[in-house]
């Protein structure tokens, strides 16, 4: 029985993964934002699999829940196309802002944009497993030291079918995080007037959803090529010669020791790279959103949510007006018949409001007409004249 050097590594660093990236998911989804959603959800699931698998089978290769397999690999399976799918996604909507000075989003538009981003996100990786049954030679595999995996069968049609679509993926996100970055140079002051009128969305959070989705982009179309290359190159490529012959045999579940995957470097190359890469994404994800200024917000009231339970309140904050550095004064009575008469003079300035509909962390402005200004959008003038003349000396 061979010792995975990984273990208990592996398995702390993909279980720390599965929290850390859900940590800013609430206040993500108050947002609606579908794309970073998406991601830390699929990235979450991917991890958690893996952490699961990393200890059932830590060191054997026996098949203690084949419903449990079935259900893994078909997992390994969508998140190897969702991961970079969302960050099209993401990188598509910064695209569009880019572009756009003031975003016109009817509720209708806004639908529309909604499905686009699920059907990218959740939809195609769901698709993806009607196109895996097509090259799948038999029910799944299990690796000592890994656990459940898929069992893609080396055929011609693999590739357009289960391999492509990652490094495809990744190259589009890639074009638009060029073309993103060319229109942002390009409008810079007005890119920054634009952000500014988002409530949701700040140019910091812009360049930090751009930054990881470069990054996310810049490993998996390397990955996605290497594991290409290596299933081209270390074994040989059959014709797909249907159903029939693809799936023959197809009940079949191979168990495989690690005394003999291991003994070729471009499968252990391959199975490190595919378990750590989820491992990755989760600690960029968290560095980007985890540790900004509005998480720790967000933390600070969970940390004194949670303090109420016991009873422990925060202290109020002591403001220099009315405080004992400044004593309120104390008014003198005033008799009652005190004439005091009080003007209003309100002055309502026309102007035109914006109201921030997003679609997520990438909101959406709408341009309201002037006329329906919200009341805390306009400018009030309330001179108060007072009569002191029938006071008694």
């Amino acid at each position: 029985m061979a010792v995975d050097p990984l273990y208990p590594l592996y398995s702390v660093f993909v279980f720390i993964s599965f929290v850390i990236v859900l940590i800013p998911l609430p206040w993500h989804l108050q947002a609606w934002n579908v794309g970073t959603c998406s991601y830390m959800i699929w990235t979450a699931i991917a991890c958690l699999n893996q952490f699961i698998n990393s200890i059932v089978w830590k060191d054997n290769a026996i098949n203690w829940s084949p419903g449990w397999c079935d259900i893994s690999s078909r997992i390994i399976v969508m998140t190897s196309v969702a991961i970079p799918a969302c960050s099209l996604t993401i990188t598509r909507r910064l695209y569009m802002i880019s572009r756009s000075q003031v975003v016109m989003a009817s509720k209708k538009e806004r639908r529309r944009e909604l499905m686009i981003d699920l059907s990218v996100c959740v939809g195609f990786p769901v698709f993806l497993l009607i196109l895996y049954f097509f090259v799948q030679g038999h029910r799944f595999n299990i690796f000592e030291q890994v656990g459940c995996f898929p069992a893609v069968y080396n055929v011609t049609l693999a590739y357009p079918f289960i391999y492509m679509w990652p490094p495809m993926f990744g190259a589009i996100s890639m074009v638009y995080c060029f073309l993103t970055i060319k229109s942002f140079l390009k409008r810079r002051r007005e890119m920054g007037h634009f952000l500014r009128n988002y409530s949701k969305l700040t140019t910091s959070r812009y360049f930090r959803l751009m930054a990881l989705s470069m990054m996310d982009t810049a490993l998996t179309i390397p990955l996605s090529i290497f594991v290409i290359w290596v299933n081209t190159t270390e074994s040989q490529v059959q014709p797909w010669l249907g159903l029939a012959d693809a799936h023959f045999g197809f009940s079949r579940v191979d168990q495989i020791p690690a005394v003999l995957w291991r003994t070729s470097k471009w499968t252990v190359i391959t199975m490190d790279m595919d378990r750590w890469f989820v491992v990755i994404c989760a600690f960029i994800f968290f560095f980007f959103f985890g540790l900004a200024e509005e998480s720790f917000r967000h933390y600070t009231q969970a940390y004194w949510r949670v303090m109420r339970i016991f009873g422990v309140r925060p202290k109020p904050k002591t403001s220099m007006l009315g405080s004992s550095m400044c004593p309120t004064p104390r008014l003198p009575n005033i008799s009652t018949d005190l004439k005091v008469t009080v003007t209003y003079d309100r002055d309502l300035e026309k102007h035109d409001s914006f109201i921030s509909s997003s679609v997520g962390d990438l909101s959406t402005q709408v341009s309201v007409d002037s006329r329906l200004s919200l009341d805390d959008q306009k400018d009030r003038k309330s001179p108060i004249g007072t009569d002191l003349s029938d006071i008694p000396p």
